[in-house]
């Protein structure tokens, strides 16, 4: 069975905020050395996405797809503002209050899988 898609929504309004996660196990030897190394065989990022207004259509339909995710239980196809497509999962919950009878303030944090 293939990943949920991300609804079609509008473009956050913010732009996406970007990390790159570390990528490093570090353990200290009892002589006081430290052994690091990689973690992941790729590197992976986490994203904000930040909407100022989302409509409250749109806002339903986000909340419907996180719901229907199981909030951060289940991974999804989401395509990042380079156009690059990747596997995510909500990394927290929704966080959203109402700016307007009709709009709404959402900020949602993806993490690759």
């Amino acid at each position: 069975m293939a990943d949920p898609t991300f609804p079609v929504i509008s473009a956050p309004n913010i732009g996406t905020r970007i990390t790159t996660l570390d990528n490093s196990l570090k353990s200290e030897q009892t002589n006081g050395c430290v052994i690091t190394r990689k973690k992941y065989s790729r590197q992976l990022h986490k994203f904000e996405l930040h909407w100022k207004a989302l409509s409250q259509i749109y806002y339903a339909d986000l909340e419907a797809f996180y719901q229907s995710c199981n909030a951060g239980s289940a991974s999804f196809a989401w395509v990042d503002d380079m156009n690059v497509s990747r596997t995510v999962r909500f990394d927290s919950p929704l966080v959203a209050f109402p700016v307007s009878d009709s709009k709404w303030d959402v900020t949602a944090i993806l993490a690759e899988v």
